[in-house]
């Protein structure tokens, strides 16, 4: 399935409250964890974190032109994931700025 990272942000708006309290109650504690490591990975535009090449199968995460790619090849499966570092950032404030009062 391909869905443009842009549509992210928007399509939170639609969330229902209810669910917005579970799932800001859920990352409070990962929120500070995930702008640090946004702000980390904008440091290093282009660069491979984790590579793993076993049998027939190989697993990459990186980074390229600004985006976080990870890329998954096993005969059972292929998953292939590129989000711009901006749309994380911009999730990441959106789950911030509805999160309830600690």
């Amino acid at each position: 399935m391909w869905v443009p990272a842009a549509a992210v942000p928007m399509v939170m708006h639609l969330v229902p409250d209810k669910h917005w309290r579970h799932v800001t109650e859920q990352s409070r504690e990962a929120l500070p964890i995930l702008h640090a490591v946004v702000k980390e990975l904008k440091k290093y535009p282009d660069a491979v974190f984790v590579e793993v090449i076993d049998h027939n199968q190989h697993v990459q995460i990186r980074t390229h032109d600004g985006k976080l790619q990870i890329d998954v090849d096993a005969p059972d499966e292929r998953v292939h994931v590129l989000c711009p570092l901006s749309t994380i950032e911009d999730v990441t404030s959106q789950l911030e700025e509805n999160a309830p009062a600690a």
